[in-house]
């Protein structure tokens, strides 16, 4: 949590909004004494009013409100009660809950017994947010049959997705993928360009796999590999500068 140092008149607005029922008010009261922004920090004050929004059905604040009890921040740590609220905010398509409960379901424990096909359920609702971690491990779960139908294609869809977006572990797989032709046409240079992305973000198996794929190319295959490296580095650069316009 953040929020900008607030004034005591600021506060005070906050704090009586807050006492009557305003959910954004409560949460950005809860944000303060997280921070100590205003009020001396203070956990238990934080988890109470993050509760009080949890409560009336706000999806940040019920997300919010699991990570306070996986962390035991201001409650006491209870892990069945974190997984409830992630859910109850995953329910309501919020994105980053949806990812945690993929990942507890994908993973098992942390009071969730590990289940394949609902984590590929709530995966994919956060990978369609665009979130990287979610589509890289549904490509895993599509490349392996995991909770879902085996399908390297679907797999390499999913990575590229990923990869895209600057995902070295993702880069480093769809790299794979190309240099053993599963679910994508053989293609060593592509196989160069994508393991180069991922080793560049110090991803060891990426590193390890380019060593094996770099010696069987010719000079001039190796040429064009750096530049596809180069000219993905570019549009990505481009991309990110639109984005901050």
């Amino acid at each position: 949590m953040s929020v900008s140092r607030a004034d005591d008149s600021d506060l005070e607005t906050v704090r009586k909004a807050a006492e009557l029922g305003d959910a954004e008010a409560q949460i950005s009261l809860a944000k303060a004494y997280f921070n100590g922004n205003g009020p001396p920090k203070d956990d238990q004050q934080a988890a109470e009013w993050i509760r009080k929004a949890a409560e009336q059905g706000h999806p940040k604040a019920q997300y919010d409100l699991g990570v306070f009890y996986s962390h035991g921040l201001g409650v006491q740590r209870d892990l069945s009660e974190a997984v409830k609220w992630y859910r109850k905010s995953a329910e309501q398509d919020f994105a980053e809950a949806e990812l945690q409960v993929g990942e507890l379901y994908y993973s098992g424990g942390a009071g969730v017994e590990q289940n394949y096909p609902e984590a590929a359920k709530w995966l994919a609702k956060a990978a369609a947010h665009g979130k990287t971690w979610a589509q890289n491990t549904l490509g895993v779960m599509c490349e392996h049959g995991l909770g879902v139908k085996q399908d390297p294609s679907e797999a390499v869809d999913w990575y590229r997705k990923a990869a895209d977006q600057g995902d070295a572990k993702a880069q480093s797989n769809l790299g794979r993928m190309y240099a053993t032709g599963s679910g994508v046409e053989k293609d060593l240079v592509k196989a160069y360009q994508w393991l180069t992305l991922s080793a560049n973000q110090n991803e060891i198996t990426a590193a390890k796999l380019l060593v094996g794929v770099e010696p069987t190319l010719t000079p001039e295959q190796v040429t064009e590999g750096k530049r596809l490296v180069a000219a993905w580095k570019e549009q990505a650069g481009t991309k990110r500068g639109e984005g901050e316009r």
